[in-house]
């Protein structure tokens, strides 16, 4: 890109995400050219496991639209999906309203993305079943009796954003989750969502747990998210992510009851987390603690609680150690004041400030006399 060339090339990297506590690997390709008329180059870069591959069908615009403008449907903030500021009278619009516009030819006419509005627009009418679905879920009160399932999402790879309540916003125990303070969980101009990569990035079909660093017992929270995928193949296109956020002690006491079910014929136990010599932890796929009797370690790294048996897991292969190193921000020396009368208010530094001259001073002072010495003698 400096040279201003054309080209491609691919490479595995990692990234830290989640405040940089948890690692993502991805293998990327990069596409670069110059941009003509102007001293500058443009690159991309598309992730194989959910940036490079898509699916795209063809719905009635009709159809789309309804499905397009139903409350629980939102699309990226930032996204671009029509130019609302070309024209004055168009900057009020919501990318929702300015899409209506687009497609109702309505003047003055208005520049839109056809083609990513296309697959919003199928987006929109092939996951409309779910708001019945939740809702259905919503009105059985013996599904989610005591409220542990507190809200239901869903993304697609055209921004598309589709969320169900299953309690009133005042008793959300995470209530920044889908909204504009949680920058990692929305959809922003520069990145996906952090549940929607991390599950794209993950073995198809399997789900991805995490819980948020910082939070207390009674608010803590664990998000559980899946990609859906068309075939069950890394080159198969992430139609889309969807998960749910329900309350960690809900969370846990799952957990316990699903460990106490064997499938021994007598159905005792061979190994059971009742057994008070027995420490029983279940960790996710970065190492942190999502469950344990003890709700202080909650959230914690497995190796601060158990360091030996996570040095083994290590051994066996069930988790391998990465190093990263930010060279951007080593520092080595202290750069100090620039100030030449800071040393003033530190009197140490006038005292050091002197042994250094006084060395300096020795060392040339010798330095001379040899030389003088030397040229005596020839």
């Amino acid at each position: 890109m400096v040279n201003r060339k054309t080209g491609t090339f691919s490479m595995e990297v990692k990234k830290t995400v989640d405040k940089g506590k948890r690692l993502l690997k991805m293998h990327n390709d990069y596409y670069y050219t110059e941009v003509k008329g102007t001293p500058f180059s443009v690159g991309v870069a598309l992730s194989r496991g959910h940036g490079k591959f898509f699916f795209r069908g063809n719905v009635s615009v009709e159809a789309g639209l309804h499905d397009l403008e139903q409350p629980d449907v939102a699309l990226a903030d930032e996204w671009t999906y029509c130019n609302t500021d070309e024209h004055h009278e168009h900057r009020s619009l919501s990318q929702i309203q300015a899409i209506k516009l687009y497609l109702t030819g309505r003047k003055p006419l208005i520049k839109c993305d056809r083609e990513l509005i296309q697959e919003v627009l199928f987006d929109a009418v092939v996951t409309a079943p779910l708001e019945a679905y939740w809702t259905g879920l919503a009105l059985n009160k013996s599904e989610n009796s005591d409220k542990g399932v507190e809200i239901a999402y869903l993304g697609t790879r055209t921004g598309l954003s589709r969320t169900n309540l299953f309690v009133v916003t005042e008793d959300l125990s995470n209530q920044d989750f889908l909204t504009a303070e949680d920058k990692e969980g929305v959809f922003n101009a520069d990145h996906f969502p952090l549940w929607y990569k991390r599950s794209a990035e993950q073995v198809p079909g399997t789900f991805v747990y995490s819980i948020p660093f910082g939070g207390n017992e009674n608010k803590s929270v664990v998000l559980a998210s899946t990609a859906i995928q068309l075939l069950d193949d890394r080159k198969s296109p992430i139609v889309a992510s969807v998960g749910i956020q329900m309350k960690l002690d809900f969370f846990q006491r799952k957990f316990w009851t699903a460990s106490r079910q064997c499938a021994a014929l007598d159905g005792k136990c061979t190994i059971s987390c009742d057994n008070e010599d027995i420490k029983c932890y279940l960790i996710d796929n970065n190492g942190f603690i999502l469950v344990t009797e003890d709700y202080s370690q909650t959230g914690k790294f497995f190796g601060e609680v158990e360091a030996a048996v996570m040095n083994k897991l290590l051994l066996i292969g069930s988790f391998k150690r990465i190093n990263l190193h930010d060279y951007q921000a080593l520092c080595r020396e202290y750069a100090g004041s620039s100030d030449s009368g800071h040393c003033l208010s530190h009197p140490f530094s006038i005292v050091k400030w002197l042994l250094t001259e006084l060395v300096i001073f020795l060392l040339e002072f010798n330095l001379y006399s040899w030389w003088h010495v030397d040229l005596s003698v020839k």
